[in-house]
C-alpha cells in the first residue's frame, strides 16, 4: 500500500473520530425541555416524567420512547417531539378536553366527548366539569358507553366553553324525560325536554358568559322555550 493511501486512511480515521467526539461532547447534552401551554396537565409534571433525559446526548434520544412515556397520561391525545440542536427537546401536546363526570359508586369518572375516561376513581378531579346525574352507562375499552338519548346531552355539552362548564354543579336527566341543572352559585336552570337541546346549550353558553362577565346575580334561568329564554334577576 502506498504512503499516500495510508495517509488518506489515517486522515479519514482521525476525521471520523473527531466527528464522533464532537457529537458525543457535552455540547449536545440535553439541558432544556420545552412544553407548550397546557390546560389540564402541567408542564412541570411532563418535565418530571422526562427527567431521565436531562443530560442525555440529544443524538441518541429515541423520540418514540418519549412518546410512549407521555401517552401514559390519559389527557394526552396526541403529541410531537422535536430535537432542537444543540440541547433542547421541544414537546407539543394536544390534550383531550374534559367534558363532564359521573359518580360511579362514590368515585368520580371524568370523560371527554367521545366517552374516553380521563380520570377514574378520584374523589377530587383535576378538571372542573359538571356532574351528570340520572343517566345509565356501561364500560367498554376505557370508554363510557351511553344510551343514544344521553349522548344527545353529552354532545350538547360541547356547545359550552370550558369556563361555562366550570360554572355548572350538575346536569340531571329526570324520570319525566326533562333536563335541569344547578350552577355552583345554586341558580337553577330549567331546560325542559331534549327538543332543540343543542340550541338550548348554545343559548346557555351565551347566558353564562354574560353572567360571568357582568357579575350578574340571577334567581333562575328558564330555557324550556328556545324562542323565549328567561333570565330572572
Amino acid at each position: 500500500m502506498s504512503q499516500d493511501k495510508v495517509l488518506i486512511i489515517i486522515v479519514a480515521v482521525i476525521s471520523i473520530l473527531a466527528i464522533i467526539s464532537y457529537l458525543a461532547s457535552p455540547f449536545f447534552a440535553v439541558n432544556s425541555i420545552e412544553i407548550n401551554k397546557l390546560a389540564v396537565l402541567t408542564g412541570q409534571e411532563i418535565k418530571e416524567s422526562l427527567a431521565s433525559y436531562q443530560g442525555s446526548n440529544i443524538w441518541i434520544i429515541n423520540k418514540d420512547e418519549i412518546r410512549g412515556i407521555l401517552k401514559g397520561f390519559k389527557y394526552v391525545k396526541s403529541l410531537e417531539v422535536d430535537k432542537q440542536l444543540p440541547a433542547t427537546l421541544k414537546i407539543e401536546i394536544k390534550e383531550r378536553v374534559p367534558l363532564a363526570k359521573i359518580n360511579n359508586n362514590g368515585k368520580f369518572i371524568v370523560f371527554d366527548s367521545d366517552g374516553y375516561i380521563l380520570e377514574e376513581g378520584a374523589f377530587k378531579t383535576r378538571a372542573s366539569v359538571p356532574l351528570i346525574k340520572g343517566v345509565g352507562y356501561s364500560f367498554e375499552d376505557e370508554r363510557l358507553i351511553f344510551p343514544e338519548t344521553i349522548m344527545q346531552i353529552v354532545q350538547a355539552l360541547k356547545e359550552l366553553n370550558s369556563e361555562a362548564r366550570a360554572m355548572i354543579e350538575y346536569v340531571e336527566y329526570k324520570d319525566d324525560k326533562t333536563l335541569s341543572m344547578q350552577l355552583k352559585s345554586k341558580v337553577q336552570v330549567l331546560m325542559g325536554d331534549l327538543t332543540e337541546v343543542i340550541e338550548k346549550f348554545k343559548i346557555l353558553n351565551s347566558v353564562l358568559t354574560k353572567i360571568a362577565e357582568e357579575k350578574m346575580e340571577v334567581d333562575y334561568i328558564d330555557l324550556r322555550i328556545v324562542e323565549r329564554p328567561v333570565i330572572k334577576k
